[in-house]
C-alpha cells in the first residue's frame, strides 16, 4: 500500500487506511484502540470520523515523512 506524502493528504482515515497499515483486522477493533489510547499514533476528530495525520503515521512505519511510501 502506498501512502501519500503530508503535502498530497494532511490526515488520513482510521478506517482502513491508518487501521490496515498498523496490521488492524477490523474497523471495531481499529476504534476501540483509538479510543483507549493504544494506537501508537494520535487520532484527531473530524465530525463523526477519527483521522490521524499522515506525518505521524509515516513516522512510526519507518517511512520518509517526505517521500514515497
Amino acid at each position: 500500500m502506498a501512502l501519500p506524502t503530508a503535502d498530497e493528504q494532511p490526515t488520513l482515515d482510521l478506517w482502513p487506511t491508518v487501521g490496515k497499515a498498523l496490521g488492524i483486522k477490523s474497523r471495531n477493533t481499529a476504534y476501540r484502540a483509538a479510543h483507549s489510547g493504544r494506537l501508537p499514533v494520535r487520532t484527531l476528530q473530524v465530525g463523526v470520523k477519527l483521522v490521524v495525520p499522515t506525518i505521524e503515521l509515516r513516522r512510526v512505519l519507518g517511512l520518509d515523512v517526505n517521500g514515497p511510501a
